[in-house]
């Protein structure tokens, strides 16, 4: 999981929302090796990418996806596509281990604490659980990646890490200025049971 958030974040365009980004995460995951891919109305729903406007349509623009049909009706039927871009076509891990990777970024973003909360904060959520280790309640990593990996500018890095407080995903968080590190920490030592990361 961390791999593709790190590629997407130098694959996608800079301003790519946090509901691109999420969209663009469960079509690299769930893309078969010639890649195709087919996010089902279900999926659709359950990732709550809406009212954001229109994410396939912007992973079309950016020359990430073709989508199969020109007007797909997303939020009613689903869509099917086809990634553009060679090196998520080329992924390493086999597609079980992949589509178990994508099932738990969806229960992450699906979770309770998270599921009333927008697109930032849910994706936000994801990095930071992607690097949390299992059996700790603390973790930090460079706010520089976090800002990346998150689409958030740093300056939105507290005030989206202050959101999942109050929505007690995180016990706590704070900024260590000698080494750059958001150290953030969790009201359970494993939150993430079948952790992907």
């Amino acid at each position: 999981m961390r791999e593709m958030l790190s590629y997407l974040a130098v694959a996608l365009p800079a301003g790519a929302s946090a509901a691109t980004r999420l969209l663009a995460l469960q079509c690299a995951l769930r893309s078969t090796c010639g890649g195709e891919v087919r996010i089902p109305t279900g999926l659709v729903r359950g990732m709550r990418l809406w009212p954001d406007a229109t994410p396939h349509q912007a992973l079309e623009s950016a020359g990430w996806l073709r989508l199969q049909d020109s007007r797909p009706d997303v939020r009613h039927r689903g869509f099917a596509a086809r990634l553009l871009d060679p090196t998520v076509r080329t992924q390493a891990p086999g597609r079980h281990s992949r589509t178990r990777a994508a099932d738990w970024a969806l229960r992450v973003c699906a979770g309770r604490q998270l599921r009333l909360l927008g697109t930032a904060p849910r994706l936000l959520a994801l990095v930071l659980g992607a690097h949390h280790a299992a059996g700790s309640a603390l973790a930090a990593v460079d706010q520089d990646m976090l800002g990346r990996l998150s689409g958030l500018a740093l300056p939105q890095l507290p005030q989206v890490l202050d959101l999942l407080i109050d929505a007690r995903f995180l016990r706590s968080w704070t900024f260590e200025a000698a080494s750059g590190d958001v150290r953030w920490a969790v009201p359970w030592t494993d939150p993430f049971p079948d952790d992907e990361s």
